[in-house]
């Protein structure tokens, strides 16, 4: 059910993405929740094809999620994080829905929709995470990062230690980095400043081409290359500690891996002068990368939570 229920937000995203760079969130009218005043509209067009069967797909993965929380609860609300990260995807979905009826109903200002895109981004993290969750819950089985056969730690134990801590950390405050490059990002998006731009990595429009949209642009490429920097730290720092912190390891090289990725479809996007498929291409591999991003903290939490487990019985056993 939780593997479903993720397919079906991912989904969901991806069809308010195609919403959002179509500019189809008018394709119904200023109608919520009706179409155009009708339940199933008459007239059909791009525009309210897309935005109906994206309606139609918040409902159903509305509908999804709360049949697969009231099951969650019932097996696994022992779970603290079960039951933290059932309420974020459920706060994220009503939220995303509000956020979606007032682009509909009044004007959409570029902040409130990267607010849509970022609302949308939580969800399915905490979707992500949950599944992780019930996943090793049910195995009941934990390694170094919460599976069964690995070490968690080093031989030379302070070593390892000192490390975990200062790796937890650059992973965690790479969450928040991330998160705001994504709304920087969706910003742009909304604002259509990105038509200004060709050059890549570098715009090379002036600022009396562009104005003010340069300073935003700019500012959004910068952002950009600090994801790529941070990313490449988290492969080295793990990288040292890749034999006992596999998991963490293999992460790392994903989340790697995925933000060059965003990068070149940054580069593709200026290229093809914002085709869909490419705004398409980016905000999918964006929200791969953050949910990677923040499994890979949840690793983290994992361990120090194991380590606490393991110090604990070791002190009884003492005892």
């Amino acid at each position: 059910m939780s593997v479903i229920t993720l397919v079906l937000i991912f989904i969901v995203n991806t069809l308010g993405f195609t919403d959002t760079i179509t500019g189809s969130a008018m394709g119904c009218g200023r109608n919520w929740p009706l179409c155009n005043g009708q339940i199933i509209p008459s007239v059909w067009t791009r525009a309210t094809f897309i935005e109906y069967f994206h309606r139609l797909s918040v409902l159903l993965g509305g509908g999804v999620l709360i049949g697969f929380t009231v099951a969650a609860w019932r097996s696994y609300r022992q779970i603290v994080s079960v039951r933290i990260l059932l309420g974020l995807a459920l706060l994220g979905v009503v939220l995303e829905g509000a956020l979606g009826a007032l682009a509909v109903l009044f004007v959409n200002p570029p902040a409130v929709m990267a607010a849509h895109m970022g609302i949308a981004l939580i969800t399915f993290v905490a979707m992500v995470l949950i599944t992780g969750v019930i996943g090793q819950a049910d195995c009941r089985r934990f390694d170094s990062t919460g599976v069964a056969g690995g070490r968690w730690m080093d031989r030379n134990q302070q070593e390892s230690e000192r490390w975990a801590r200062t790796f937890s950390r650059l992973v965690w405050w790479s969450v928040p980095y991330g998160y705001g490059a994504i709304y920087v990002g969706a910003y742009v998006a909304s604002t259509g400043y990105g038509s200004f731009f060709h050059g890549f990595p570098i715009p090379t429009e002036s600022f009396a081409v562009a104005g003010a949209a340069l300073w935003i642009d700019i500012l959004h490429r910068s952002i950009a290359l600090g994801y790529v920097i941070w990313m490449a730290v988290l492969v080295y720092q793990s990288w040292r500690h890749r034999h006992s912190h596999r998991r963490q390891w293999n992460l790392s090289c994903a989340a790697f891996v995925l933000v060059c990725l965003q990068a070149f479809f940054g580069w593709l996007l200026i290229e093809t002068h914002l085709s869909e498929i490419a705004f398409l291409l980016h905000v999918t591999n964006v929200s791969l990368l953050f949910a990677t991003q923040c499994y890979l903290g949840w690793t983290m939490l994992q361990e120090r939570h194991l380590r606490r487990h393991q110090d604990r019985g070791a002190l009884i056993r003492i005892s």
